[in-house]
Formats: C-alpha cells, sequence, structure tokens
C-alpha cells in the first residue's frame, strides 16, 4: 500500500500555508501531525506484475485524463 499523491498534494497545498503562518511552533508541530495523519488515509494498493503503462492519446476528446492534481 502507498499513499495517494493525488490527494496528499491537495491535503497538502490547502494546509501547509496555515501551518507556515502559525505563530506557535507547538500548534504549528500538532498542524503538521494532523495533516501526515490526514494524508496517510487515503492509501492506495501497488499492483504487482503491471505491465502495461497508460497511454494518453493526444486525439482524446475528453481531455480529464491530462488534468494535474494542482
Amino acid at each position: 500500500m502507498t499513499i495517494n499523491e493525488n490527494m496528499a498534494v491537495g491535503l497538502f497545498k490547502n494546509e501547509m500555508i496555515k501551518i507556515m503562518l502559525e505563530k506557535d511552533e507547538n500548534n504549528r508541530l500538532k498542524m503538521y501531525d494532523k495533516l501526515i495523519e490526514r494524508m496517510s488515509k487515503y492509501k492506495i494498493p501497488i499492483r504487482k506484475d503491471r505491465k502495461y503503462k497508460v497511454r494518453f492519446s493526444p486525439y482524446n476528446k475528453n481531455s480529464y485524463n491530462k488534468l494535474s492534481s494542482i
């Protein structure tokens, strides 16, 4: 199992600014630990023997598979 990177980046970008602006260091550490806990809840399995990679077609009408997480 590994952490879903898409969800981790989404949570990180929303919370990191709040953590950096916090003045109290103890509060900052607690907020950071909570963020790590929330990120670790979103896990996805690592599938063994996966030999085919996803190929993106430039001629696809729906470009949703080309969107980034940010």
